[in-house]
């Protein structure tokens, strides 16, 4: 699945996708994105998650989750916050499609 794939998915469901971009860690990480795993460079195949990033209100902390969908790890693990040092090696962000007009 090429990010063009990806972009053309995201925008039936009104989303807009960037390129695959490589992360140099989660700091790095746009607010919402997918994310490329267990990337094996030799045969350019990884497994995709999901990175949110959702702003702290009054002065709180981020929180910052991941959403591994991977059917072979533990069900506690599809939905985690313990997420220091979590290997995305590339990303393509997603935004909310813009309007027309707007």
């Amino acid at each position: 699945m090429d990010d063009s794939l990806i972009a053309k998915l995201l925008a039936h469901w009104s989303f807009t996708a960037t390129v695959w971009k490589e992360s140099t860690g989660i700091a790095s990480l746009p607010d919402v994105c997918i994310g490329l795993v267990a990337f094996d460079p030799e045969t350019e195949i990884g497994r995709h998650v999901i990175f949110v990033r959702q702003p702290g209100l009054a002065g709180k902390a981020s929180l910052e989750y991941i959403i591994d969908p991977a059917y072979w790890i533990d069900p506690s693990q599809h939905v985690r916050t313990d997420i220091k040092g979590f290997p995305i090696s590339w990303h393509i962000g997603v935004t909310p499609m813009k309007r027309e007009g707007k």
